[in-house]
């Protein structure tokens, strides 16, 4: 096969551990091979691969590179093993292949040449499907397999470590554990002790840290409300990492309000909910704060959620959060 000069690579591992142990180049080596039999040559700055990246999201670093290399007209051909590299619904499949095939770009598959028969499309969908059944039966295996990991106290079943802690992936010798970041850990300690000590809110101290340019965990100089939030709720700097923490769940409610409720049709939304403290499984990892620390700081963020100022929008009264409206049961 005669390949253009501006050709390209894609590759794709869904994992976090799998590009850990670099199965990256596993994809990617059967892709160079492929391209580089007829003695072509794949340029280095036109190799893209997503390591640690889901195939049911677009939302991909190397991706989006891809497609915008794409619409600057850089690219004249797309390498890809498989269509699931790409994305594991039809759906997405179809509508990138689309994308890529409207800016003049020859999409090739090494492992399923597309064909030009009226056909073709049909074992594509039927390709995708299969591809989104696969990945649902790996979720559902590795939710099953890691239970008992995980009541056996393993960290190899938690998605990498907090803020304050660092990975470390099992070897052949020593399992999966968590190590003490002494810098992260410090910011952790302070932003704690800040929020007891000082009764400082959640967005002040988020503030705070943004203004003495303390590094975020991706060394970004701004901090969230919602990470300084996340931390303050995380149960492993006591010692006892939570695994099974939230469960997904399905609700209905109708699409807009109406006066009639069987009006409109109702759909089904997934949402996350956090389960009961009973049913999380602990699991031990070295500990940061004290449990009489951590217990004292979810008091003051009560107190917060009290007395924000967000409850009271216009006037200051004397009993601002103290009295509540029994039948919706909110804070007056």
């Amino acid at each position: 096969m005669q390949l253009s000069p501006r050709s390209a690579i894609y590759a794709r591992v869904s994992r976090d551990q799998q590009a850990q142990h670099d199965t990256i180049a596993s994809p990617l080596a059967a892709v160079q091979a492929f391209a580089t039999a007829p003695g072509g040559r794949i340029e280095p700055a036109l190799i893209f691969a997503d390591n640690g990246s889901s195939g049911t999201t677009l939302a991909r670093p190397k991706l989006d590179a891809l497609r915008d290399k794409a619409a600057a007209a850089e690219i004249e051909q797309l390498l890809i093993l498989n269509p699931d590299r790409l994305a594991r619904q039809y759906t997405p499949q179809l509508m990138l292949g689309e994308e890529v095939t409207k800016l003049g770009v020859t999409l090739t598959f090494v492992n399923r040449p597309l064909a030009t028969a009226p056909a073709d499309p049909v074992l594509l969908q039927r390709q995708g499907v299969i591809a989104a059944y696969a990945r649902e039966k790996i979720v559902e295996r590795q939710r099953r397999g890691n239970l008992p990991t995980a009541q056996h106290g393993k960290v190899c079943v938690l998605s990498g470590a907090p803020y304050g802690y660092v990975y470390i992936s099992a070897t052949d010798s020593e399992e999966a554990r968590y190590e003490i970041h002494e810098r992260e850990a410090a910011v952790v300690q302070r932003v704690f002790q800040l929020l007891v000590t000082d009764q400082q809110s959640s967005g002040a101290l988020a503030r705070r840290l943004t203004a003495e340019q303390i590094p975020t965990r991706r060394d970004g100089g701004r901090w969230e409300r919602a990470v300084i939030w996340a931390m303050l709720h995380n149960p492993a700097y006591t010692g006892q990492a939570a695994y099974r923490k939230t469960a997904v769940v399905e609700r209905n409610r109708p699409t807009k309000p109406a006066r009639d409720p069987t009006f409109y049709p109702t759909h089904v939304h997934a949402r996350t909910r956090d389960r009961p403290r009973e049913d999380w499984l602990r699991i031990p990892v070295p500990a940061l704060i004290s449990e009489a620390v951590f217990a004292r700081a979810h008091e003051r963020l009560e107190a917060n959620k009290r007395f924000s100022p967000r409850n009271n929008k216009r006037y200051e009264y004397l009993l601002s959060g103290l009295v509540r409206w029994q039948p919706w049961g909110s804070a007056l």
